[in-house]
């Protein structure tokens, strides 16, 4: 997975606003960021910020175990 596909997933509108502030919260603190305005130029589709390797890591699985919770949830509510 590539940081464009990360980002295109957090964005897609499948991860609810508040779990979206759930990663967004734990980044900060994980990574020690005094404000959450680095992860949000991070996370923006095209922007050329990019993580460290362990963050891009983290960002990975972090953000694809939220997209397939929501994905799961979706299938399961609407069968």
């Amino acid at each position: 997975m590539t940081l464009e596909e990360v980002r295109l997933m957090y964005h897609d509108g499948v991860i609810k606003k508040k779990a979206r502030s759930e990663i967004k919260k734990d980044f900060v603190e994980l990574f020690g960021y005094s404000t959450d305005q680095q992860f949000t130029m991070m996370m923006a589709v095209g922007s050329s910020e990019i993580p460290t390797p362990k963050e891009l890591n983290w960002l990975m699985e972090t953000v694809q175990r939220y997209h397939n919770h929501y994905t799961e949830h979706q299938l399961t509510f609407h069968s």
